[in-house]
């Protein structure tokens, strides 16, 4: 169903013509599909108080809603997967040549990070054109002014299926909500961000600013989530890691700022009650040491508490979601072997006259008492 309240006018100037659209509109039940990956349905959507010109071509509204939108999509492998599992087959190669070398261990930086990530780093600026809103853009380019004034979805749930995995896993996205204020293609603006919800029944949150309709993207903003069940991970841990995951809850605290394309964050993630399964065989399962490096993360509460930075750019072919975790966990395992002392060192806590320095372990020579 459709229901409107329009005003229009339409003039010519020297076989121009010159055209306004004004009022609020609104559409109710859209359902749209691609085929079988995906499919969406909206109870209501409307745009109030807009006005639209098309000499110049303008549209400014006072807001958008979309009520109640319901979708399920299904991921496929693509070709940023397969470059995450050549990844972890450097990765393991290295910890490979790391044990044939048996390199003793040094000092290295604290337990609690695991230091500094860069996924493209040292990549030349591909400007515009690579940048993943440079599609957006470009089609907002026509508009002499596009402003609205408030985004809001209300009560969203979405389902996925994950075939890039086997078994295929499965989650969802329930009770979300989001707002997005001041959203503009004027120069320098940036756009309020309020978006709430749970994955897979644990909550998570984002809030901050960004632009998503000018390239190259800038945006800053702190993403939080609390407590998701790693149980629903464990295709993926078998797959990656060859280790499946018996139980554990993540939480994460991630601060995430994009200037000009180029990423930079610090992210805190915590892992409680976190106890992998037997190791899995198959053909190609790389050989990490993970019930090690497992168990020298672990703190006294049995807790593991990791401050990870990250960055990198978004119009890098090489960029990817997958490959910032898969080099986390490589930074991970090669500390593992090189400086376990160091990483025992976090188990304790206090300030640096009560923690002791494990970065060297001194004993009489001749002697195996430490």
């Amino acid at each position: 169903a459709v229901s409107t309240g329009l005003t229009a006018d339409l003039a010519f100037a020297e076989s121009m013509p010159l055209t306004s659209l004004a009022g609020s509109a609104k559409v109710t039940d859209i359902a749209v599909k691609d085929a079988d990956l995906w499919q969406l349905r909206t109870k209501e959507t409307r745009a109030d108080n807009f006005r639209f010109t098309a000499n110049p071509m303008t549209f400014e509204a006072d807001s958008l809603v979309v009520e109640t939108p319901k979708g399920s999509f299904t991921l496929l492998p693509d070709k940023q997967d397969e470059a995450a599992r050549a990844q972890l087959k450097q990765i393991s190669q290295q910890v490979e040549e790391i044990k044939r070398k048996e390199k003793t261990p040094k000092p290295g930086t604290a337990a609690r990070d695991s230091g500094k990530i860069s996924v493209g780093e040292g990549a030349a600026a591909k400007g515009n054109a690579n940048s993943p809103l440079a599609g957006v853009d470009e089609k907002l380019g026509i508009f002499k002014t596009f402003k609205i004034g408030k985004v809001l979805v209300r009560n969203g749930a979405f389902s996925f299926k994950d075939q890039r995995v086997s078994p295929p896993s499965s989650g969802s996205l329930a009770n979300l909500n989001m707002t997005l204020s001041g959203l503009s293609t004027a120069p320098g603006s940036k756009a309020q961000l309020s978006l709430t919800g749970l994955f897979d029944r644990a909550p998570f949150s984002a809030r901050g600013t960004i632009n998503p309709l000018k390239a190259p993207l800038n945006a800053a903003m702190r993403v939080e989530l609390d407590g998701l069940n790693m149980v629903k991970l464990s295709p993926f841990a078998v797959q990656a890691l060859a280790y499946p995951i018996e139980s554990g809850l993540f939480t994460a605290d991630l601060d995430i700022a994009f200037t000009n394309d180029v990423l930079r964050s610090t992210n805190r993630f915590v892992l409680e009650n976190f106890n992998l399964g037997p190791k899995k065989s198959f053909p190609g399962a790389p050989d990490l040491p993970l019930p090690l490096a497992v168990a020298l993360l672990k703190g006294p509460s049995g807790t593991i508490d990791l401050t990870v930075s990250a960055d990198g750019r978004l119009d890098d072919p090489q960029f990817s979601v997958a490959g910032i975790v898969v080099k986390i966990i490589g930074n991970i395992m090669v500390k593992v072997l090189t400086s376990p002392f160091t990483l025992v060192a976090g188990i304790f806590s206090g300030d640096s006259d009560t923690v002791p320095d494990l970065s060297h372990v001194l004993f009489e020579p001749g002697s195996a008492t430490l």
